[in-house]
């Protein structure tokens, strides 16, 4: 069960407390209980309820995520535009970002998500630093290379012509 260890020191205190009350319950004699008492019960039994539900959660959660089945859906639309969305670096990639006060342009040789940093060789300065992938904004490639590496259509691509047969395997419809 997910509990914190505040919680589980608190129950057990409680629990401590309960069975020493029971004890010198059947000992003495009755006593008018605590007016506290009745809603530290109510409120332990809220919170024993509640932290098993969100170890419900938990599990859900995590069979979910090691399954791959969590699709995420924002009911409220307007929610859904707030953020952009994090640009993903790869290597290869033309970069620009500020570094010593200057802006430089380069291309990402490594990608360290871990620590979310890249290596960046500079065209201006041919040399290689580390920069921090937050400082880092993607260079769109030039309208002819967009172009070159844009899958062709395929209404653009050429039939392919069938294979021919051989004239002796060659047969129609009818013999005569």
């Amino acid at each position: 069960m997910f509990r914190g260890k505040v919680f589980d020191a608190w129950l057990e205190a409680w629990q401590a407390l309960s069975s020493m009350a029971k004890k010198r319950a059947t000992n003495a004699p009755q006593q008018p209980e605590h007016p506290v008492q009745p809603q530290l019960e109510k409120m332990t039994d809220t919170l024993v309820c509640l932290l098993e539900a969100i170890d419900n959660l938990r599990e859900d959660f995590q069979w979910a995520v090691q399954n791959g089945r969590i699709i995420v859906q924002m009911h409220d639309e307007q929610r859904q535009h707030i953020g952009s969305t994090i640009p993903l670096f790869t290597e290869g990639d033309a970069v620009r970002f500020w570094h010593n006060g200057r802006e430089y342009e380069g291309e990402v040789t490594t990608v360290n998500d871990a620590e979310n940093t890249a290596r960046v060789h500079l065209f201006q300065a041919d040399e290689e630093v580390t920069a921090r992938q937050d400082d880092l904004t993607t260079i769109d490639p030039d309208p002819l290379r967009r172009q070159a590496t844009e899958s062709i259509p395929s209404e653009a691509t050429p039939p392919t012509a069938a294979p021919q047969q051989s004239p002796q395997t060659r047969t129609t419809g009818s013999l005569f």
